[in-house]
């Protein structure tokens, strides 16, 4: 017995038996054997681990393997099922931009002490009216009112989320979702986004605590609202039918702003509010309020006049007159600027009943005025910044990052007629953005810092925001330039470029990135909408546009929102010459992913059309082994199986060559690994992908065995990390 051993032993021996009558026991317990109280000690033992051995089958029995793999291949079994994650409080990274507002709000306080007795019942209130009437001003007014009279120790959770587009609504939804503590379940419906989307949103508002704010900001497009339908529905569900996103709560309001006033639009337990132009006196008072020294109140009241008392156009001529740009400092010699063109004030008094109409014009000429004062000091690049900006999605963040490229740097130089390379200096991006934010053409976007102390910053949360008319009315500036504006197509193409430059940063592969790309995605839509039509089908920023709504179409396909991708795809293949220009490689590839994503929906049979439209444009200009066309024979051939023409499958599946089916399989095995949820392993991943392996490429199991291993030996799979 060494000295360990018996270190452990002598304490459970009885007290006669011990070092000082005899020492260890092979000397002492020779004839005597070893105390009754030892051999109970080392039975207890004994029976303690073949009982535990008997309860944890998992710990006493070797590994069983994968049915799928010989016993040398088999990986480690499923970790236990994690709990359900606890629920955290709500918190506000979707926040109200409080900072937007001015020192105070003229013209809405009977509007206000509504929306406050509504908030205390609950409900859907709608604030309607036209661009820049000052919608969005009522609804974060509100929400700054309410918690200025909170006690302390108490705030109002509020949230703001932009409408503007289908995919910043969605986005927003996510983050105020995530924020009232949502289960991964609940965020794929809602991201997705699923028909159960808003009703999974709707549990999470109505379990949060009293008195909350929802603001869903500029919804000129009712139908973005309305629950999504599934690939199988009959019809598109409509806003009215109350099982929507918008929709009254019993715990909190939602106020929805919107230039819809039809009321047909909107579900029949809204409260809808017209928002109309301000009064001369409370016009007059947003001025003084924003320039007192710039003249009296009469003055004052001519000049709102001239600006058709839009709270839009009142903001940008308050803030010019306010700012240290100003070149004309009072009421008086800012009305006769305007007022030097006829043209504007035959149009005004023309359209005095049509706000719509004054809104387009008082707000061009209010920021044109703008523009000329940042030119006189030193500025002219504020113009073209400020078209460019408008090329993005309004009323949705655009990250700064976008701008911090040398590309800006050449564009700025460019449009003013300059090039980097004779030495010319712009003045940095960040100077000509604190001028048009001064002048209140763009709102700056900051990081919130009140969203809890575990919270972590979204991505590309800095940034600007430009107001939904101010981008309406730039565009109509680069169609229809003024005498010495930038170029149209030089704008155009600079937007494409920083953002496609942004895009090359990601990967659809990489989970991290699949925020990023929910930010970015919102501004890819608005170029393909609103400059993809404008560029030639030859221009290179045309393909580029539609390789990056490729990758963002299958990020989205990671993310389970494949319906969304096919949207994204057919949305960058619209344009004239793209869809059927069988000769353009971007093009082909397009056409592939996107039936790869109708598969994923169970839309077979139009895949199928489209991989033999592909294949028959391949053969008509490359040979048939060319790769390109041997992997689209497979791709045919996966969906064709799907139909159960096995034998037609088989063909082209037997076309291929090995190196071709390995080549297939290791696409398959990195996105796999990219896109499986945690909760998988390794060996299942892998099971996955040699079953689907034996029966797509007709290969023996032998053959299967001996890519896996190469693939899981290239790729690194140790663990789905």
């Amino acid at each position: 017995m060494t000295d360990a051993q018996w270190v452990i032993l002598e304490p459970l021996l009885p007290p006669g038996n011990t070092t000082s009558k005899g020492g260890r026991p092979e000397f002492v317990v020779r004839n005597r054997g070893l105390s009754w109280v030892g051999v109970c000690v080392f039975g207890l033992i004994a029976v303690f681990g073949f009982f535990r051995g008997q309860r944890d089958p998992a710990q006493a029995s070797p590994e069983v393997p994968d049915p799928e793999l010989t016993h040398d291949e088999s990986l480690p079994t499923d970790p236990p099922t994690p709990k359900p994650p606890r629920r955290k409080p709500p918190r506000d990274t979707a926040p109200v931009r409080i900072g937007a507002l001015p020192k105070a709000v003229r013209g809405r306080d009977s509007l206000l002490n509504r929306l406050e007795r509504n908030l205390r019942k609950g409900g859907l209130a709608v604030l309607v009216g036209a661009g820049g009437t000052g919608k969005s001003t009522v609804a974060r007014e509100l929400v700054r009112r309410i918690r200025s009279q909170q006690k302390s120790g108490r705030r109002l959770q509020a949230w703001e989320v932009s409408a503007a587009t289908p995919r910043s609504l969605v986005n927003g939804f996510r983050i105020v979702a995530e924020n009232l503590g949502a289960t991964p379940e609940e965020l794929d419906a809602i991201r997705a986004p699923e028909p159960a989307g808003p009703e999974s949103l709707w549990q999470l508002l109505e379990q949060a605590p009293h008195d909350w704010v929802l603001i869903i900001d500029n919804a000129d497009e009712p139908e973005y609202l309305a629950r999504p339908s599934g690939p199988d529905a009959d019809s598109a569900p409509r806003l009215a039918d109350d099982t929507g996103w918008a929709r009254g709560g019993h715990r909190g309001l939602v106020i929805v702003t919107s230039r819809q006033r039809a009321k047909h639009h909107w579900p029949t337990t809204a409260s809808i509010y017209p928002i109309d132009l301000l009064s001369e006196a409370q016009a007059a008072k947003i001025l003084r309020d924003m320039a007192p020294k710039a003249g009296t109140v009469t003055q004052a009241r001519a000049l709102a006049v001239r600006l058709g008392r839009l709270p839009l156009a009142l903001n940008l001529a308050g803030r010019y007159l306010g700012s240290s740009y100003a070149v004309h400092t009072k009421f008086e010699s800012y009305r006769r600027a305007l007022e030097s063109d006829p043209t504007v004030i035959k149009l005004i008094d023309l359209h005095r009943r049509d706000p719509a109409a004054i809104e387009r014009m008082m707000v061009m000429v209010t920021w044109e005025l703008s523009l000329d004062a940042l030119a006189a000091h030193d500025m002219p690049q504020a113009r073209p910044l400020l078209r460019l900006l408008s090329c993005y999605a309004p009323a949705v963040t655009l990250p700064l990052s976008i701008l911090e490229t040398e590309l800006v740097e050449s564009f700025l130089a460019e449009s003013i007629g300059h090039t980097m390379s004779s030495g010319f200096a712009n003045p940095p991006v960040n100077q000509v953005l604190d001028g048009l934010d001064e002048v209140g053409l763009i709102d700056p976007i900051l990081p919130s810092t009140k969203s809890g102390t575990d919270d972590t910053e979204e991505p590309m949360a800095r940034g600007m925001i430009v107001h939904p008319v101010v981008a309406d009315t730039n565009r109509t500036y680069l169609v229809d330039p003024r005498p010495g504006d930038v170029d149209e197509l030089l704008v155009r193409r600079t937007a494409v470029g920083l953002l496609v430059a942004a895009f090359n940063e990601l990967s659809a592969e990489r989970p991290s990135d699949w925020p990023a790309f929910g930010v970015l995605t919102p501004h890819l839509q608005a170029l393909l909408t609103n400059s993809a039509p404008r560029l030639a089908a030859a221009e290179p920023e045309l393909d580029a546009l539609v390789r990056v709504s490729c990758e963002t179409a299958m990020a989205y396909a990671h993310m389970n929102s494949s319906e969304f991708g096919i949207e994204l795809i057919t949305l960058a293949l619209a344009h004239p010459g793209m869809d059927g220009d069988d000769e353009n490689s971007t093009v082909l590839i397009a056409r592939q992913q996107l039936a790869y994503l109708l598969t994923d929906v169970g839309r077979a049979d139009r895949a199928e059309e489209i991989l033999r439209d592909v294949l028959n444009a391949q053969l008509r200009v490359s040979p048939a082994v060319d790769p390109a066309n041997l992997v689209t024979r497979h791709n045919l051939a996966a969906v064709i199986r799907r139909t159960t023409e096995w034998t037609e499958a088989f063909a082209y599946f037997d076309s291929l060559t090995p190196t071709t089916r390995c080549a297939v399989m290791s696409v398959q095995l990195r996105c796999i690994r990219a896109s499986s949820s945690p909760r998988f392993t390794a060996h299942r991943v892998v099971g996955v992908r040699l079953r689907r392996c034996c029966v797509l490429s007709w290969t023996t199991r032998r053959e299967c065995r001996r890519v896996a291993t190469a693939l899981l030996s290239s790729h690194a799979i140790i663990s789905p990390t």
